[in-house]
């Protein structure tokens, strides 16, 4: 565990930008006048996808409420910004869906997906 100290250190350098790589270079920003993390895939910019080397990133995942609110202490507004995103994103598939002749519509998609969970093994659910 670090210990707050009146020196800061120069350079840190963390390994991997999961989610736990990129909490550590923010708690190490306290600490480093410098931070670098190294990934060797490429984030996407557009849209959330996955990454080549990340093989669990299309199983479920959830964040508990502690962990929420660290992560709010350590990048504050950012779930306000989630949200908003969010909201944005529902806003979009209600408008498709809420339509009057969407019924049929919204069906055929919930069938299509729930088939495909049903029958994909829950290990491999790309």
């Amino acid at each position: 565990m670090l210990q707050a100290s009146s020196t800061v250190e120069h350079h840190a350098i963390v390994i991997g930008g999961s989610i736990a790589g990129l909490l550590t270079a923010r708690v190490l920003t306290d600490y480093f006048e410098r931070v670098t993390v190294l990934e060797r895939d490429r984030f996407p910019i557009d849209a959330p996808a996955p990454r080549k080397g990340v093989p669990q990133c299309t199983q479920l995942h959830i964040l508990l409420t502690r962990g929420r609110q660290i992560i709010e202490e350590l990048f504050p507004g950012l779930e306000a910004e989630k949200l908003l995103v969010d909201r944005a994103q529902l806003r979009a598939i209600a408008e498709v869906y809420g339509c009057q002749d969407a019924q049929q519509k919204f069906a055929q998609d919930f069938v299509a997906a729930w088939d495909k969970v049903m029958n994909l093994d829950r290990f491999d659910l790309a």
